[in-house]
């Protein structure tokens, strides 16, 4: 009789583990259409300041570029996010965020160093994600692109196959997107 109970009380927790690991991780707190508020950037890299807004920019168009250190993907995408960003540097404005757990400034200044010997007129602005923007934009696959309109309103929220030109055109011109919806997952 032991047996069977114990048999019956690990049935139904393997039953509730299984239950637990299907359910979907809460959405992040903004979705497309939710206006951002102004965000503050503490310690930015590569700016021509070490704190800006989400207002500093006005009048562009913003793109929230998370990334890590040991993201291989979201590394080689940079030259690709530079180039954009020279581009329709007078209506958009690309901002990498490090989103991860595992960096820290310190991390951060030395990957950019590295980068910099490589790709030396690279011009991104690099932050690290502070409280606020981790609780908005909770991610967990990286890289993760949260589109911003003029407005500060999120436009999309994307991975990286959807970061193309003609996107990027429609996003300054202030025209709909029609892209698909990464998911936002937390836990990094």
């Amino acid at each position: 009789m032991k047996k069977i109970t114990i048999a019956i009380v690990m049935a139904v927790l393997c039953l509730n583990f299984s239950a637990y690991a299907q359910q979907k991780p809460s959405p992040s707190k903004y979705q497309i259409g939710y206006k951002i508020p102004d965000i503050q950037f503490y310690n930015i890299l590569n700016h021509n300041s070490n704190k800006a807004k989400l207002s500093d920019f006005r009048n562009k168009a913003i793109l929230l570029d998370f990334w890590a250190t040991w993201c291989g993907s979201c590394i080689k995408s940079f030259p690709k996010m530079d180039s954009l960003q020279q581009q329709f540097s007078k209506h958009l404005q690309v901002i990498l965020i490090a989103g991860s757990s595992l960096d820290n400034q310190q991390k951060i200044q030395n990957f950019l160093e590295k980068f910099k010997m490589e790709h030396p007129n690279f011009s991104l602005p690099m932050a690290l994600a502070n409280p606020g923007t981790k609780a908005l934009f909770q991610s967990g696959v990286l890289p993760h692109y949260v589109w911003i309109g003029h407005d500060r309103k999120i436009k999309a929220i994307t991975s990286a196959d959807e970061v193309t030109q003609a996107n990027l055109e429609r996003l300054v011109a202030g025209l709909p997107l029609q892209l698909p919806i990464k998911e936002a997952y937390h836990g990094q």
